[in-house]
């Protein structure tokens, strides 16, 4: 009776530890299931932003590139008239191009125009007068460098992102340097965001803090601004003057699981269960055998009659 009962206790305490080993090994397992969907979500999402951010400052240079070549042109010649300012920057207007306009503000006051037609309104504009654009265009001014603006309303009407350059000129008579005015180009947003991809559908969420380049302090001005009051992957695109924060998350969220993660799960804790039940039969028929040779063994060396044993 003590045997059988000791064996008992032994069966069940094997039973509990196997139990506890078993659970915690599956347990183990689905968390780093877990823990390696959320780094390979961090890992995509990761390599998605990169290229984004990659074709936006692509795309941006192209057009910073092309600005900052203009005020050659009133360095050459200061009294350049409107008819030799279309031809100098004719050809990077057109119908394939972002570029819907480029303007020159002698004085802070817009007084050339390409083309002329469809941007009468913008004509004779006085950036100090424009508190939505005169802020951007006076950093141009003070930092000497090439500001992105916008996305702003335009005066003819749309939305833009606007490149504006300062001129310094050196003074005929004196030689002394002088802030001229600006020179800049309206970027059609729409065809903007559409070449470099941002129209079409993205395999995550993307959100563009920093209109005027004012990063952080700058206003959401593409996506949820949601993206930017949680926990998210972020990236800053550096500007001449400036920069833009790039905010993105998968399409479900952090939190989000893979979708057949429960039959993993399942599966995992199936396995287990088996691999368990099998053990413990096997235990079982370990101990069932000792068991009965134990007894067998009790009996022959208790039996005050002599056994022999023949063969088996």
């Amino acid at each position: 009776m003590y045997t059988n009962t000791y064996t008992r206790m032994a069966f069940y305490s094997i039973l509990a530890v196997l139990a506890v080993i078993f659970i915690s090994v599956a347990t183990f397992i689905s968390e780093r299931l877990d823990d390696n969907y959320r780094s390979e979500q961090y890992t995509q999402t990761q390599n998605f932003l990169t290229e984004y951010q990659n074709r936006l400052s692509t795309e941006l240079q192209t057009h910073i590139q092309l600005i900052r070549g203009l005020p050659s042109l009133f360095a050459v010649n200061q009294h350049l008239t409107q008819k030799q300012f279309a031809e100098a920057v004719g050809y990077l207007v057109n119908n394939e191009s972002e570029i819907r306009n480029i303007a020159a503000a002698p004085d802070m006051i817009i007084k050339y125009m390409y083309p002329v037609e469809g941007n009468e309104l913008a004509i004779g504009l006085d950036y100090r007068k424009e508190p939505e654009q005169f802020e951007a265009a006076d950093r141009a001014r003070r930092t000497r460098e090439l500001v992105l603006a916008g996305p702003l309303e335009l005066k003819q009407g749309g939305t833009g992102l606007v490149t504006r350059v300062p001129v310094f000129l050196n003074d005929e008579n004196t030689g002394e340097e002088y802030f001229w005015g600006l020179i800049s180009a309206v970027i059609d947003v729409d065809k903007f965001f559409s070449h470099v991809g941002l129209k079409d559908p993205i395999p995550f969420k993307l959100a563009i803090r920093g209109k005027d380049s004012l990063g952080r302090q700058g206003a959401v001005f593409f996506g949820d601004p949601a993206l930017f009051q949680k926990p998210t992957l972020v990236q800053t695109l550096k500007l001449p003057e400036g920069e833009w924060i790039l905010a993105a998350e998968p399409k479900g969220g952090w939190s989000a699981l893979p979708q057949n993660y429960w039959q993993q799960v399942v599966a995992i804790y199936g396995i287990a269960s088996i691999v368990f039940l099998l053990l413990a039969a096997i235990i079982r028929f370990v101990l069932v055998a000792s068991i009965a040779n134990y007894k067998y063994r009790n009996l022959i060396q208790s039996s005050p009659v002599p056994y022999v044993l023949m063969d088996k």
